[in-house]
């Protein structure tokens, strides 16, 4: 009949209120538990018949209340006033008619109610309202809690990611043995042969042999393109060579670790971090030989072509 039931636990507080009594139940009245509260609002005629309302607040973990509003539709209360019957159906669209059995005493009226029994007590709007505010302010505490611990499991997780991360970009780059001579190396043959090539080639031409100068002419174009081919490979080494060592940068900048020293994890990163100075001194360092290399090897290949 509800969209959500409410438990009902523990002691409810009594709260005083003239209009509860054995002769008419026209009045306010009040349940509550750790969860919510329900406010019941009854008019008792002669005919000891019973109309009213019912409001259920159940407040959710993170203190939003959670709202459903009910029809007493009919009722009817015993003729000694100990027992009653209560028509209810929720407001929603196809909210179901349900009977709800209750007694009658005099510290208020105790229903059955589908989620388990609940006491409501002569009250009045106010406190009403006074105790929804009250349970949304505890809510909202106790979801401030949560987030505050699942940002702190959040900061030690990505501490840990960051620091294996770096752990094992500082072990490969400081224990390789491989640095920018490979390139060079390739690069300075390149440009060896295309100089001797084009020695070959005046020498030919001097001496009108124009078809052996061509397939040398051939070779070192050939040499040229090969050139042009480890600088695609060098470009591609020094932005992914660059890249990386923005992200490391930009981790460490941006890592809880940086605004609060005492999160977990935060003594091995710094360690880490210790060797990445070295580590990105090394990698910067490559990068311009690198870069370095390849443009003046390549535009050396370029003027030995154009001679």
């Amino acid at each position: 009949m509800m969209k959500s039931t409410m438990r009902w636990m523990g002691v409810f507080a009594l709260l005083s209120m003239a209009g509860c009594s054995s002769q008419n139940l026209s009045g306010t009245y009040m349940a509550r538990d750790d969860h919510g509260a329900a406010l019941l609002q009854l008019t008792e005629n002669q005919g000891q018949q019973v109309m009213g309302s019912m409001v259920l607040i159940q407040v959710k973990p993170n203190g939003q209340a959670e709202r459903t509003d009910i029809s007493i539709t009919g009722g009817t209360v015993d003729a000694n006033g100990h027992s009653l019957v209560l028509t209810m159906k929720s407001n929603e669209l196809f909210g179901q008619a349900q009977n709800v059995s209750g007694q009658i005493s005099g510290t208020g009226i105790d229903l059955m109610m589908p989620g388990g029994n609940a006491h409501f007590s002569p009250a009045k709007s106010q406190e009403f309202d006074a105790t929804i505010n009250a349970l949304v302010e505890a809510g909202k505490q106790q979801q401030q809690l949560q987030d505050r611990a699942k940002r702190m499991a959040e900061d030690v997780r990505h501490v840990s990611e960051l620091t294996q991360a770096l752990s094992a970009y500082n072990t490969r780059i400081l224990s390789s043995t491989q640095g920018p001579e490979v390139a060079r190396r390739q690069e300075e043959q390149l440009v060896e042969a295309a100089r001797k090539d084009r020695s070959l080639m005046q020498d030919l031409e001097a001496k009108h042999q124009d078809y052996p100068a061509g397939q040398v002419r051939y070779r070192i174009e050939q040499l040229v393109f090969q050139m042009g081919q480890i600088k695609f490979q060098v470009d591609q080494v020094l932005q992914q060579g660059n890249e990386h060592l923005s992200e490391f940068d930009k981790g460490l900048a941006n890592s809880p670790c940086a605004a609060s020293a005492r999160i977990d994890g935060c003594d091995g990163l710094a360690k880490e971090q210790e060797r990445y100075a070295t580590t990105r001194a090394k990698v910067k360092s490559n990068l311009s030989q690198l870069s370095s290399d390849i443009q003046r090897n390549e535009a050396a290949i370029d003027a030995i072509n154009k001679q």
